[in-house]
């Protein structure tokens, strides 16, 4: 087998790696969390961009050497953000709707339960294909 057919594998393995740690984490720092967020009414949304939200729904440097930030990112109908703000290396679901996204200049049309990553220092673009589309982001940031 030829290195270049275990690429796709090492890829999904990445994935679900960071998938299940960045549960793990969630898990251990977010209860106590969650409970305080709850009590002072609720997420709020910002602009990124005309017609793009973004709401901070977790932020802890409970870990050692790591910030773990949990954002949702609102695209209005036929709105996109020509520069998604990147921090870190995020791993992302699109949660509804259908997007394109473009990172470093590939473009790839998204759907529902979709992931993907964005490394630090990418450039990274989000357009929705219609209606309105909500993504889902992890995103773990090194001092």
């Amino acid at each position: 087998m030829s290195s270049g057919a275990t690429t796709p594998w090492r890829a999904v393995l990445v994935v679900s790696l960071t998938v299940a740690v960045s549960s793990a984490v969630l898990a251990w720092v977010a209860s106590p969390l969650r409970q305080s967020q709850e009590t002072t009414g609720g997420v709020k949304y910002e602009p990124v961009s005309p017609g793009v939200q973004a709401a901070t729904l977790l932020r802890t440097d409970a870990l050692r050497d790591v910030t773990v930030e949990v954002k949702d990112f609102i695209v209005g109908p036929g709105k996109s953000a020509p520069q998604m703000p990147t921090q870190g290396f995020a791993v992302t679901e699109l949660k509804a709707g259908e997007v394109e996204t473009t990172l470093d200049g590939q473009v790839a049309k998204r759907r529902p339960g979709e992931f993907w990553l964005v490394r630090p220092g990418q450039q990274y673009a989000v357009k929705s294909l219609g209606g309105m589309a909500v993504l889902h982001a992890t995103i773990f940031i090194r001092p």
